[in-house]
């Protein structure tokens, strides 16, 4: 986000394909019934380091702005 309008765009577009084949495999794996508890304990890990970095990011970029 520091590199300015491409950097929120590109920010965005990466946050973007975290979340959506982070969804669709989710949905993949309920209807197959392949769901397990080490899955979504990972899947609940990888959106806490994602969001969690989301922020940060955005600081570092209101404050260089």
């Amino acid at each position: 986000m520091i590199l300015g309008p491409w950097g929120i765009f590109f920010g965005a577009s990466f946050l973007l394909l975290h979340h959506l084949p982070n969804y669709v495999d989710g949905q993949i794996a309920r209807h197959h019934g392949r769901a397990s508890i080490q899955g979504a304990v990972l899947d609940r890990w990888n959106h806490f380091l994602v969001e969690t970095a989301a922020f940060p990011c955005s600081g570092l970029y209101l404050e260089n702005g």
